[in-house]
């Protein structure tokens, strides 16, 4: 950033303040001076600053200013001999489209300045950016905004060309993992973060949220960046909605830790000898099990203390293991720490809108702005109206190339009705399963006064127990049996009422 009330350029860290915080809230400024100071010792080729402002300084706006104010001049005179930064602001899929060509050519053993043009030859050859919800293509000529400060000749930092590693894992350290979807996963950034820290200073994590908010996504998306970045060496992958006990569970986690042939029948009824090859390997390899949709075992009183106490041995295998549960409902013990717990809320608007393009765009269909209602205030209205409920909107994205923003916003309940009554085995059209979950969890009266908070699909202003026929203690007690199972949010109940 750059600070106008100094003139001096500055990177923005998280203030260690807030080194025990999930997410920081304030912010530590190093300024370019003092940045600079710490890398004089250091004989660095390059740096490439990927941020807005960091080739700025105000000498731009206010010619008195000294222009050595910039990041980027500072780090040139602390010695640094070629240092990349961006004059303007720039978009993520500029600098994706940037970064990729620039470094494919240092890896060849190009100069720094060629790999520099190649980059903004990539820039200039495609100019369309992102697309924007009713909008179109935005395009923009943006090939001049990073700038390359050199200091000294063009040097080469690598004499020849490199070998470059293989940028996909093999398959068995991800286990069972379910793919990605072919719309790739959007947004979660913060959670994504929060998960990840607190996976490193608690043994196990929870993401806890209403059915077809994107849990299983989420820690998919984490399970594999974790291992792609080394956190850990490998994952395991089980869902408590297919194997429901024990035993099926350990033999699902032994064929993925171990190999196809293993087999928990094998041991006969000696558990406790069936796991331990599995332990050997959680003992040798930092390991992160991934237990999906807690919320069906929890139904199923029978075999919820086994699970939850195999999932407790596994945990305590060793230091390094870790658990990642998701789950609707909070869990018992020995998983009951709050503090382990991420509540998985609807996305930000700008998330939806992202999600619903990418699924449009992945099956080759696009919103041109149109008497359809296909204007971005429209699009914002149709994701507000799902409450940016990520599978909602999944389901609704193949519908608007076909009737139009509106149009497909005024008969939402009858589509995902029509699409779920079409694809009744696609998971991710279970829309309609999650809510009968969280429904067969509800106390045979709280189903009855249930159905009368149907004239309230559109909100109200008068009184939910008048209308129900109920006093207010009961209704407390029906709003909090919502509340855990998440259906409040999902199908009826509205803030207004």
């Amino acid at each position: 950033m750059f600070d106008t009330k100094t003139g001096k350029g500055a990177l923005c860290f998280e203030h260690p303040l807030d080194n025990k915080k999930l997410l920081p809230e304030f912010v530590k400024r190093i300024y370019a001076d003092d940045l600079a100071s710490l890398l004089t010792e250091f004989p660095l080729p390059l740096v490439f600053l990927e941020a807005c402002q960091t080739g700025q300084s105000e000498a731009e706006k206010q010619e008195h200013t000294d222009p050595n104010a910039s990041v980027a001049a500072a780090l040139l005179q602390a010695g640094v001999a070629s240092v990349i930064a961006m004059s303007h602001s720039v978009l993520v899929e500029t600098a994706r489209r940037f970064v990729n060509a620039f470094y494919q050519q240092l890896a060849e053993g190009q100069r720094i300045g060629s790999a520099v043009l190649a980059g903004k030859q990539a820039l200039m050859q495609s100019t369309d950016r992102i697309n924007i919800a009713g909008a179109g293509t935005l395009q923009m000529q943006d090939w001049f905004v990073p700038v390359l400060y050199q200091r000294e000749d063009d040097p080469r930092l690598f004499s020849h060309a490199l070998q470059l590693p293989d940028e996909t894992e093999p398959e068995w350290l991800l286990g069972d993992l379910p793919e990605t979807p072919k719309h790739t996963f959007i947004g979660r950034s913060r959670d994504l973060l929060k998960l990840e820290r607190l996976l490193d200073r608690q043994l196990y994590a929870v993401i806890r949220g209403m059915g077809g908010i994107g849990k299983t996504a989420v820690a998919v998306e984490l399970a594999r960046w974790l291992v792609q970045c080394r956190r850990f060496e490998r994952c395991a992958f089980v869902s408590v909605e297919t194997y429901t006990h024990e035993r099926a569970i350990v033999d699902i986690l032994g064929k993925q830790l171990m190999d196809e042939k293993y087999s928990v029948a094998e041991y006969g009824d000696d558990l406790d000898a069936a796991l331990q090859p599995i332990m050997q390997v959680l003992q040798t390899q930092r390991t992160l099990l991934v237990i999906d949709n807690m919320e069906s075992l929890l139904a199923d009183v029978g075999n919820t203390e086994p699970v939850l106490a195999l999932a407790d041995k596994l945990l305590k295998s060793h230091p390094q293991t870790r658990l990642l549960f998701t789950t609707r409902e909070p869990l018992p013990t020995p998983f009951n720490n709050n503090i382990c717990d991420i509540e998985l809320g609807a996305l930000s608007v700008t998330d939806a809108k992202a999600l619903v393009m990418q699924v449009m765009n992945n099956e080759g269909l696009s919103l041109h702005p149109d008497d359809q209602g296909n204007t971005p205030q429209e699009v914002d209205d149709l994701v507000g109206a799902v409450g940016c409920h990520a599978r909602a909107l999944v389901l609704l994205a193949r519908k608007l190339a076909q009737t139009g923003v509106i149009a497909t916003t005024e008969n939402l309940r009858q589509i995902i009705i029509a699409l779920e009554k079409n694809h009744p085995i696609n998971r991710e059209n279970s829309l309609f399963a999650s809510v009968e979950l969280s429904w067969r969890r509800l106390p045979p009266l709280s189903q009855k006064l249930l159905k009368g908070l149907a004239v309230f699909h559109d909100g109200g202003t008068f009184g939910l127990p008048h209308v129900l026929g109920v006093d207010n203690n009961l209704m407390w007690q029906l709003q909090n049996e919502l509340l855990k199972t998440g259906l409040v949010s999902m199908v009826v109940m509205h803030q207004r009422s």
